[in-house]
């Protein structure tokens, strides 16, 4: 539990420290630009060392950076997706029949549901011949996971799931929002040059025509226009030196994660050796932007190390050596199915792992936010149990937004019923069809199947028109309330589901955090609680103490008492579900830690409470892998 949460407030930590030093470059640069300009004017006989020029150096040098800076965060807000594009990504689709890039989403896809991580889009540079790759994106939700060409068909399996490894790291620990700050504040940085490099321009052709005054003024003008360019280069000068001091230290933090998740160190350093003998240098004319989101040094030629977004390899294998290896299960040595290439739907699915017995609270929340071999392994055996025309129907946008309805319907006949019929009145007859198709199937899978099965629908799902998304979205609310009954499990599904596509379909991924306390939204951990308990509990005193547990849980120092029944309606819950998902990274962890508690208050988790749970994490954005 510690990790995730940790890791999230160590990436505040490292921004606030960002922060920091740029302000520092900034304030640097605008001091040297005043004693500049002052200098430029004197050199005509003007005394202009006065608070009126410093305050217009401020003023415009700030406007300059933040038009800079609100510029680069246009081009990227789309997140992930804008960075991909900018270097020249190729979408990969779910359905690939490449052997190469079916591989490559199988790892993606393994180490995403083993992680609670939603899975990534992924992108292949099919003009990049070297080894790299890059995470990138404002959060979980709107991330992607890029890797050049020679990534995909040079690395072995292996060694490609520990590259892969090493970029799901940067997300649970939080660096790729940073990564895209870093963009933004740098070219803001650049900006002031440009500006400097305008003012040479305009002054060279207003000197041939302005008359004797006018070519003193030019003077001063030009001096000016090459303190600009001279000073904006060194604040970008600082700013790289910023970025590539912090990179080089988280790059150590992924190396060790990786050989955590993977328990399999010879992986990831089979990919460094190879970088070493070959290159991770790209070609791309945008390589200086984006350096620091790849998993080996972009850039060719680097003059001094202190330039470099990441150590030296032979020190990155050297550490590689000295991580200490957390000590798990041991690996399972039952065959597991071929994961890189799909089960053949005439052949009989590999057996179903055992069910994960009762899961005391200790064992469960330490999970939260971990990646590792186990759950990589437990994942592959679920996926291989996934039939294989739901595998290909879940990469097909028509079919895969029938799989999500079909794991919505209710087994209950009557609300079945109802829940056809809103079908019947607000989609389409293809769309009709083909849950008519599917459900059979899916109303037999086995309920470990059912989040990871929908999960595989969500990237194919990022196809959707805007308007179709938000059919889509009302669609799937009103089946989980056909039947106005808090069927959690259904809701929370619907969530999940809304909550993981929403990013795509926004200018910009929402980050705000607007509650850093619990005291705000009391009502709403009241409500969720009680809910929670309800549903875990069935007699009164045993729903009593399972409320009280969570509560004790967030530590809020006031006396509440759960809600009835009637009064867990799904539409407060879905407020307060939205409400709660905008607090801070500390009280989304006592959220989550009260959640637990009160499912757990028997001493156990079950498999049914334990997906519920998964999902209610992902609307916090709090990475859940299946509970083992």
């Amino acid at each position: 539990m510690t990790n995730f949460f940790n890791h999230q407030e160590k990436a505040k930590t490292r921004t606030a420290v960002l922060v920091f030093y740029f302000v520092l470059s900034i304030t640097a640069i605008i001091g040297l630009i005043f004693c500049g300009t002052a200098g430029a004017f004197a050199i005509v006989g003007v005394n202009a060392f006065n608070p009126i020029l410093f305050l217009w150096v401020v003023v415009a040098v700030l406007a300059v950076m933040m038009i800079g800076v609100a510029v680069k965060f246009w081009e990227l807000s789309k997140g992930g997706p804008a960075i991909a594009q900018m270097l020249r990504g190729r979408l990969v689709q779910r359905g690939t029949t490449q052997p190469a890039e079916q591989r490559l989403m199988n790892v993606v896809e393994e180490m995403a549901i083993a992680s609670g991580v939603p899975v990534p889009e992924v992108y292949v540079l099919d003009q990049e011949a070297s080894i790299n790759a890059f995470a990138a994106g404002y959060t979980m939700n709107d991330a992607v996971i890029g890797v050049t060409a020679g990534c995909v068909n040079t690395l072995t399996r292996e060694e490609l799931q520990g590259v892969i490894a090493h970029e799901f790291s940067h997300i649970l620990n939080g660096d790729m929002a940073m990564n895209l700050r870093l963009c933004g504040w740098i070219n803001g940085l650049v900006g002031i040059a440009v500006v400097g490099r305008c003012f040479i321009e305009v002054g060279a052709e207003g000197a041939g025509v302005a008359d004797e005054g006018g070519c003193l003024l030019a003077i001063p003008i030009f001096v000016l226009s090459l303190l600009l360019i001279g000073f904006g280069y060194l604040g970008v000068l600082f700013g790289r030196l910023i970025q590539a001091a912090i990179s080089r230290q988280r790059e150590f933090l992924a190396d060790a994660s990786a050989v955590q998740f993977t328990r399999n160190p010879e992986g990831l350093a089979g990919a460094l050796k190879k970088i070493a003998t070959g290159t991770s240098w790209l070609k791309t004319a945008h390589v200086e932007e984006a350096s620091h989101f790849m998993f080996g040094d972009g850039i060719k030629g680097r003059w001094f190390a202190a330039f470099s977004t990441h150590p030296p390899i032979p020190e990155r294998l050297q550490r590689l050596n000295a991580v200490e290896i957390d000590k798990l299960p041991e690996r399972s040595t039952a065959p597991s199915p071929a994961p890189d290439s799909p089960v053949s739907s005439l052949a009989s699915p590999p057996p179903l792992p055992a069910a994960p017995p009762p899961l005391p609270a200790e064992q469960a929340l330490p999970q939260l936010g971990t990646l590792d071999d186990a759950h990589v392994n437990y994942v592959q055996d679920l996926l291989g149990n996934i039939p294989e025309e739901m595998r290909v129907a879940a990469s097909e946008l028509l079919p895969a937004k029938a799989l999500v309805y079909a794991a919505a319907l209710s087994s209950d006949s009557v609300t079945w019923e109802k829940q056809l019929q809103i079908l019947r009145e607000t989609d389409s007859e293809p769309a009709l069809f083909e849950v008519h198709r599917f459900y059979p199937s899916v109303s037999k899978l086995d309920i470990r199947l059912r989040l990871p099965l929908v999960e595989l629908c969500i990237p194919t799902l990022h196809q959707l028109a805007p308007k179709q998304f938000e059919h889509f979205r009302d669609v799937l609310k009103a089946l989980a309330q056909a039947d106005n009954h808090t069927d959690l499990f259904e809701f929370a599904l619907e969530k999940m589901v809304i909550h993981q596509l929403a990013p795509h379909f926004r200018s910009k991924a929402d980050t705000t955090v607007r509650y850093t306390s619990l005291n705000p939204v009391e009502k709403e951990c009241r409500l969720l609680l009680s809910s929670l308990a309800h549903l875990s509990q069935h007699s009164a005193d045993a729903t009593t103490k399972a409320f009280q547990a969570g509560v004790n849980r967030l530590q809020m120092g006031t006396i509440l008492s759960p809600l009835t029944k009637d009064e867990c309606g799904l539409d407060r819950i879905d407020e307060a579900l939205s409400r709660l998902a905008q607090t801070s990274v500390t009280a989304r962890q006592k959220i989550v830690q009260a959640c637990a508690e009160t499912i757990m208050a028997d001493g156990v988790i079950e498999v049914g409470e334990a997906e519920l749970f998964r999902a209610i994490c992902a609307t916090m954005d709090v990475p859940c892998p299946p509970l083992i």
